[in-house]
């Protein structure tokens, strides 16, 4: 079996250039969606509203 590590000339022990997850090159890529409220918040707020409307009536 051949080991992944290799040595420099100073002895210290080089780490290898390929992750040991290769699933972790993926998610380093992946940038972060903007943080903002969905539809779904809407539409509760919406029901709520309503409900609340109905019951002033």
């Amino acid at each position: 079996m051949k080991t992944l590590r290799k040595t420099d000339k100073t002895g210290k022990t080089k780490l290898p250039r390929r992750p040991r997850n290769p699933l972790v090159a993926l998610a380093h890529r992946r940038r972060a969606g903007a943080h903002g409220g969905s539809r779904k918040t809407d539409r509760q707020q919406g029901r709520r509203a309503l409900r609340r409307a109905l019951e002033e009536q």
